[in-house]
């Protein structure tokens, strides 16, 4: 009899909760935009738990039927897709706009509350903070590092032939990653490809990225509930461990040479008075718990790069927003009311 209370208990808030946030002026909003058609309840998570490459090519062909902007239901959580650089330009470039939602939760347990994952005031302090490692003096005196890891990276595709067909990604991120590690934290993956801790950390982060894209299709899949779930469970916790064990196993290394060097690397910069501290802390500081996996995170995947990438392809005209919005909505402006 008890169980049966809970499950029309738990019904019950289903239900109620399905009611309001379908039927409020927000999804009446989003429910304007064109995409696929939900069911209800569920909205369009059926539709998405699929193979990871059938998913990709699931976005790409709404991609192209709703262009410039759709949306999805991930069961009462809408999901809003923009394509056009207008449009994606007006959202990064606005500091309104800079609240984490739907995916990155999930990256909590590895990134911590960084660049990436922060909003509002703390974001406003980690950007302030990771601005002086930008100076042309800090990147020039990387280049080297770049050019020859990027010079490796050629080879190694080169080496396959020429009427070979190959997938750059895996070799774009070896590179990025490998660039990141011997200029960020002073380490070459490169001298240590036989060595287990680094290639269990390359390994962990394509996992963790899998285990992210899962969870974020998946949203009733809460952190509780991951008790119940052992295969996923060990599989994240084996992730994170490689993750943030070779990550401080360099942070130490690194904190531990400027100590015994006085720090005079940092001193080589020559920067102006006024920059030097800020500098000075960025550096030292990136080897912390929180600035650390923001670098690693961001420069080792060059899926986000490309987003960025995306935004400066401007185009001739400046109307997309208005279009994007205008064209794709029309609707009665009477379902407001």
């Amino acid at each position: 009899m008890i169980a049966i209370y809970v499950i029309l208990a738990l019904a019950l808030v289903i239900v109620s909760n399905y009611i309001y946030f379908r039927t409020n002026r927000t999804a009446r909003v989003i429910d304007a935009l064109p995409g696929p058609e939900a069911i209800p309840v569920l909205g369009n998570l059926l539709q998405i738990q699929i193979p990871p490459v059938k998913l990709f090519e699931l976005f790409r062909e709404w991609g192209s039927k709703y262009y410039p902007v759709y949306r999805l239901w991930f069961s009462i959580i809408p999901v809003v897709f923009i394509q056009h650089p207008d449009d994606i330009e007006i959202l990064l470039m606005s500091y309104k706009h800079i609240n984490k939602e739907l995916g990155y939760e999930h990256l909590y347990s590895w990134l911590q509350s960084g660049l990436l994952t922060s909003s509002d005031k703390k974001w406003h302090q980690r950007r302030k903070l990771l601005t002086p490692a930008f100076h042309s003096n800090v990147l020039e005196k990387y280049m080297e590092i770049t050019f020859e890891q990027s010079n490796r990276a050629v080879k190694d595709v080169s080496s396959l032939g020429k009427a070979t067909n190959v997938d750059l990604l895996p070799y774009c991120s070896k590179c990025t990653l490998n660039i990141i590690c011997e200029s960020a934290m002073g380490v070459s993956l490169t001298s240590e490809e036989d060595n287990k801790d680094a290639v269990d950390y390359k390994n962990a982060i394509h996992k963790i990225g899998s285990i992210v894209v899962y969870r974020t299709i998946r949203p009733y899949i809460l952190d509780w509930m991951l008790h119940f779930m052992p295969k996923l469970m060990k599989e994240t916790k084996s992730a994170l461990g490689h993750l943030n064990g070779f990550t401080n196993k360099i942070v130490n290394e690194r904190r531990e040479y400027h100590v015994n060097t006085g720090y005079q690397q940092l001193n080589d910069l020559n920067l102006d008075a006024n920059e030097d501290a800020n500098v000075y802390g960025i550096l030292y500081d990136a080897h912390s718990k929180v600035l650390k996996h923001f670098t690693f995170v961001i420069l080792s995947n060059d899926t986000t790069i490309r987003e960025f990438d995306v935004c400066r392809q401007k185009t001739k005209t400046r109307h997309a927003r208005s279009a994007a919005l205008g064209r794709k909505k029309r609707f009665d402006r009477r379902r407001w009311n």
